[in-house]
């Protein structure tokens, strides 16, 4: 089968799990930044889906701020990868294995309290 340039191969899929968490998505804007708040819908180890009013641009790189526990919030870079009216998908890229693992903990927190 030929691969096709822009479009994800899925042999699987990561299981989402609901995530109703209040969470801040900062994007650059030039020497500054910008902070948005969004409301949390779903989360995977690959990434979250929010409901944001801001525009985000193809692609854009944001840092995600995602509360773990009690005043504990983990900062992890990502990228848009789908934006539908105020409902947006971004994909984790992790700096650190670290940053993997709190995502992984609070997923399985998640699964226990369903």
């Amino acid at each position: 089968m030929e691969e096709t340039p822009d479009v994800r191969n899925f042999e699987y899929r990561t299981p989402r799990h609901p995530f109703s968490g209040l969470l801040d998505v900062e994007v650059a804007q030039g020497e500054r930044s910008c902070v948005i708040k969004a409301q949390g819908i779903d989360i995977s180890v690959d990434g979250i889906a929010v409901e944001a009013t801001h525009r985000f641009g193809p692609g854009e790189p944001v840092i995600l701020m995602v509360p773990l526990w009690e005043h504990s919030v983990v900062r992890i870079a990502g990228r848009l990868l789908y934006q539908s009216e105020d409902q947006c998908r971004f994909a984790f890229e992790f700096s650190s294995a670290d940053q993997c693992v709190q995502i992984q903990e609070l997923i399985t927190q998640l699964s226990k309290h369903r």
